[in-house]
C-alpha cells in the first residue's frame, strides 16, 4: 500500500508541474520550485524526467516550458472527438439503410477499441459498447486496420496475437495473405471468427493524409448477413467509409 501511495505522489507532483507550466511561456526551475512547494533538487529531477518523455523542454535561456508531446497527446484526443462527431451521422444512416448494427473502432496494438456505434436494435449475441476491446485479427474492422500497416509491423502484431490467443492457424503468412486480400477488395469479413452466428463486414476510414485512422462495420446474424448479401452490403459499407473519409479531408 505504501509503495502505491508513493507512486501516486510522484504522479501528482509531475502533473502539478505540468499544470504550473501550462499558462506560462516559460519558467525557471527556481520559479517552479517555489510554486510547487518542492525543493530545487527534487523539482530539477522531475523536470528532467518530464523532458526525457517530451512533456517539458528546456529553452535557450535555461528555463522550462511545455514540450511538443503535450501537443501530440492533445491532438490525438481532439482528432478522436472530430472523428466521432463527423462519423456518427454516417453511422446512423448506414444502420438505417441496412437495418443492421453499425460500429466504428480504432486500433490499439493487437486489439481494436470501439469508439462509436449506431444500433437499429441491440445485438443480443454480444455485448458491444464504447470502449470495448476485441482482438483485431478476429474482426472485420481489425483486419481493415491491420491491412494498411507495414509488413514488419504486421509480423509483430500477428506473432503477438498468435502467442496470446487461440487462433485457427498459427501460420503468420496465412494471416498476411488474408490482410493482402483485404487491401485488394477494400473491405473485410468476419465470418463467426469472434463469435458464433455473428458476421461483420468492415471498411477502412482514411484521414486527409491517406492514413487509416479507423474502420467501420455492419454487424448481424448469419441470417441477416447471408453469403448472397456480401457483395451488396460490402459496397454500401465501403461507400459509407469513403463518405466519412472525404469529410475528414481524404481525396478519393
Amino acid at each position: 500500500m505504501g509503495e502505491i501511495k508513493t507512486k501516486l505522489q510522484v504522479l501528482d507532483r509531475a502533473f502539478n508541474i505540468i499544470d504550473i507550466l501550462a499558462p506560462e511561456i516559460s519558467l525557471s526551475a527556481a520559479e517552479i520550485s517555489g510554486r510547487s512547494g518542492l525543493n530545487k533538487s527534487t523539482t530539477y529531477r522531475f523536470l528532467e524526467a518530464l523532458a526525457q518523455h517530451g512533456y517539458v523542454e528546456k529553452t535557450h535561456d535555461g528555463k522550462y516550458r511545455l514540450g511538443l508531446k503535450i501537443v501530440t497527446v492533445a491532438g490525438y484526443y481532439i482528432n478522436k472527438l472530430e472523428l466521432i462527431t463527423i462519423a456518427q451521422p454516417c453511422l446512423w444512416d448506414l444502420a438505417a439503410k441496412l437495418n443492421l448494427s453499425v460500429f466504428m473502432a480504432i486500433q490499439d496494438g493487437t486489439d481494436i477499441i470501439y469508439i462509436a456505434r449506431a444500433d437499429v436494435y441491440k445485438l443480443r449475441q454480444i455485448y458491444t459498447d464504447i470502449g470495448m476491446r476485441v482482438p483485431a485479427l478476429q474482426t472485420a474492422m481489425g483486419k481493415c486496420l491491420l491491412a494498411d500497416l507495414t509488413a514488419e509491423m504486421q509480423n509483430v502484431l500477428i506473432s503477438k496475437t498468435i502467442e496470446e490467443r487461440k487462433l485457427g492457424s498459427t501460420d503468420i503468412e496465412y494471416y498476411k495473405e488474408m490482410l493482402r486480400d483485404v487491401r485488394r477488395k477494400g473491405y473485410a469479413l468476419d465470418d463467426q471468427e469472434f463469435m458464433e452466428n455473428l458476421r461483420c463486414i468492415g471498411a477502412p476510414v482514411y484521414d486527409y493524409c491517406g492514413e487509416t485512422v479507423a474502420a467501420i462495420c455492419a454487424s448481424g446474424t448469419c441470417t441477416q448477413i447471408s453469403e448472397d448479401r456480401y457483395d451488396e452490403i460490402s459496397k454500401i459499407v465501403i461507400r459509407a467509409a469513403n463518405d466519412i473519409s472525404q469529410k475528414l479531408g481524404y481525396k478519393l
